[in-house]
Formats: C-alpha cells, structure tokens, sequence
C-alpha cells in the first residue's frame, strides 16, 4: 500500500495511490512543490530493497521521478538505505555500466574515458552523474598533479562496491577456507593495494598531521607518468601528493 498525506488547511488526509509513479506524482503536487526553494528538504527512504516488490515497478518509478523531478530540485538531497547491501549495490550502483569499469581501472578514468568504455552515445547528463556519485560516496574525483580542473580522474572509492565486484559478482570458489587461499594470490595483492590508497585518500588529514603539515594549506592529488607508446621508459605512480604553496613552504620553514 502506498500512503499518500494530503494537508487541506489544518487536516490530513490519508489515502494510498494505485501505483508508485502516481505516488511520487503527488509527492511533488502535495509536499515538494510547496516547500521552500531556499531551504535544504531531506527525503530519506528507509529500508529500499523492501519498497520494490513483486511488480510494483518502485524502481522504474522512482527513477523516472528522480530525472525528470528529482535533479531539477537543487536544494533537495535524497538518502536511500537498506539493510540488504548486495540488493543496493547491485540493483542501484551496479546498474549502471561505468560501476564494472570503474572497478576494472582502479588508478581511475576521465570522463571522456567513460564515455568511450561505457559506449555512451551521448555525454548528456555525465557532468551531473558524476557530480551526485561523489557527492554520495560512490566515485572521488581529483585532478592529477599539474593537471587543470577539466582533467579530472573518477575512481570507484566506495570500498564494498570495489568488495563486491571483485571477490563476490563473479565469484565461483566458495565453502570454508575460500578467502584464506586468496591472501598470497595477486589478486588480492592488487586489491589490499588499492584499498589501502583508498583509506590514505580519505584520511590525509591525519596523515598531514603525522607529517607535521596540519596547519598548512595544501592541494591533495596523485602524480604519475605515462610514457608514449614507442617509448622506452617505465611508468611511474605517485599515491597521495600534497602540493605546498611557496608561500606556505616560506611560512612553513621559517
């Protein structure tokens, strides 16, 4: 059933919608419309994988509500959450085709390079895509070392997900013992390596702190070096880059 709350002057009305596109249809009639733009509104569904049953089409629905009601409402932030993370991941991050390829290049790609792996057609909506799968954890972006704003590198960084479509999607070995025989495999190697560039990522303020730079200004990113294809040197990767300003370094070592 699908409760809809009409408020006509100081009474509310309850009653249930036949479907949930008329349900999100009235959302916006009876509840969005009439809020404030310049304030932040909050919708928050709780429990997600359980409001899609058998033929109720919740996801085809809210979908269609998100791109043509939903991203036009700039002070609106949505938060779904489920219990059920594998249903999540597969049927919302992984529904979408850059989510394996993201996974496959773990040093990251351009949006042009989505564009180009995923077959795009058209790059219509990409800039907004990315921006709210940042925004909600999914993909970081940054600008690699003496690189301009327009440059930047998207990296799944949502570790599960990066869990997920490695060690469990695909996976064929299961029983006791399974994950034990993969910890000497390069496999997991690659991965521990990654995961481990990841956490550094998401706590460089401690790790400036450890360096004795809280206090300075920096610019975070990664460095790396790919050579042209006839030439004769090696590759080269920087993790984790903090870029002082001369201005700070002067301060910094007075």
């Amino acid at each position: 059933m699908i409760i809809i709350v009409r408020q006509i002057f100081e009474f509310f009305l309850f009653f249930a919608a036949p479907s949930w596109l008329e349900a999100f249809n009235d959302l916006d009639v009876y509840l969005l419309d009439r809020l404030d733009p310049g304030k932040t509104a909050v919708l928050f569904f709780d429990e997600f994988p359980w409001l899609h049953t058998p033929r109720s089409n919740f996801l085809r629905a809210i979908d269609h509500w998100w791109n043509s009601s939903g991203t036009k409402r700039s002070h609106l932030k949505v938060v779904i959450c489920g219990s059920a993370a594998s249903w999540m991941i597969e049927k919302i991050l992984n529904d979408r085709p850059w989510a394996e390829y993201l996974a496959q290049k773990a040093k990251g790609l351009t949006r042009d390079e989505i564009i180009t792996e995923c077959k795009f057609t058209t790059s219509g909506g990409m800039t907004q895509m990315l921006k709210e799968l940042a925004e909600s954890g999914f993909i970081s972006a940054y600008v690699p070392f003496g690189k301009f704003g327009n440059e930047n590198i998207y990296k799944l960084s949502d570790e599960y997900s990066l869990f997920y479509q490695r060690y469990i999607e695909h996976a064929k070995a299961t029983g006791n013992g399974t994950w034990l025989r993969q910890l000497q495999t390069h496999s997991y190697i690659s991965w521990s390596g990654f995961a481990f560039e990841s956490v550094c990522h998401k706590h460089s303020q401690p790790i400036k702190k450890a360096l004795g730079i809280a206090d300075v200004l920096t610019e975070e990113s990664a460095w790396r070096y790919q050579p042209r294809k006839e030439s004769k040197d090696t590759g080269a990767q920087i993790d984790l880059l903090f870029r002082l300003t001369l201005k700070n370094l002067k301060h910094f070592y007075r």
